[in-house]
């Protein structure tokens, strides 16, 4: 009876590690998608407005910034969250 046990905690343990090993991977491809839409929604409405506009290359660089702050700051919403998934705010 205590082997069994033994191998049932056994298995749980490295279930559970798993699970966690890919919620890990899973935020960092969050955080990395965050960063690629930050820079090509902010790079594209930047380009688009300077082409409007004519006034190259100065609205471009601060749409860039723009989406490198919207991206760092959702990645700081996804890095504040707790286990159970909600933020400090509910």
């Amino acid at each position: 009876m205590t082997k069994e046990l033994e191998e049932k905690i056994a298995a749980a343990k490295l279930k559970l590690d798993q699970s966690s090993q890919r919620a890990e991977r899973s935020l960092g491809w969050q955080f990395l998608s965050e960063i690629i839409a930050g820079l090509l929604v902010g790079g594209g409405f930047g380009w688009f407005m300077d082409d409007w506009l004519g006034t190259q290359p100065w609205l471009f660089v601060v749409f860039i910034v723009l989406g490198m702050v919207a991206a760092f700051w959702n990645m700081f919403r996804l890095a504040s969250k707790d286990e159970i998934g909600h933020t400090g705010r509910d």
